[in-house]
């Protein structure tokens, strides 16, 4: 909107769909997957709350301040140019955060607590909801 506005004209669509298909969908994908997990993991949902804000509060201070690596930062963060999009690092980059990504939600998968429907062959317990 803001080319728009200003009047640069013509708006290259590819640009912004290669940046964010690539660096930041992944990223998004990436941490709503651990969020998830650690919301299984730990039962908690405020506890959760205060980690995941707490820990997005760290790294952000920490990659301010130059310690930024691409092993603990799945986001790259200050790690990339566009020039990089070419470049088959950034695809590996990727690859670890879909890997990281995968392993979070089977983690999920696996905690998560499930209802058991053990109370429908027996008469007299009553229906829980």
């Amino acid at each position: 909107m803001i080319q728009f506005v200003r009047g640069r004209m013509p708006v290259d669509f590819s640009a912004y769909l290669l940046v964010y298909g690539v660096v930041l969908v992944p990223g998004i994908i990436f941490v709503t997957a651990l969020v998830v997990a650690l919301n299984a993991l730990l039962r908690n949902r405020y506890l959760v709350y205060m980690l995941a804000v707490g820990t997005g509060a760290g790294l952000f201070y920490l990659y301010s301040t130059g310690y930024n690596h691409w092993l603990y930062n799945p986001l790259l963060y200050q790690l990339w140019q566009y020039q990089d999009l070419a470049s088959a690092r950034i695809l590996a980059y990727r690859l670890y955060c879909l890997i990281a990504t995968l392993a979070c939600l089977a983690l999920a998968h696996l905690l998560f607590e499930r209802r058991s429907d053990a109370w429908i062959s027996e008469p007299g317990i009553p229906r829980p909801y």
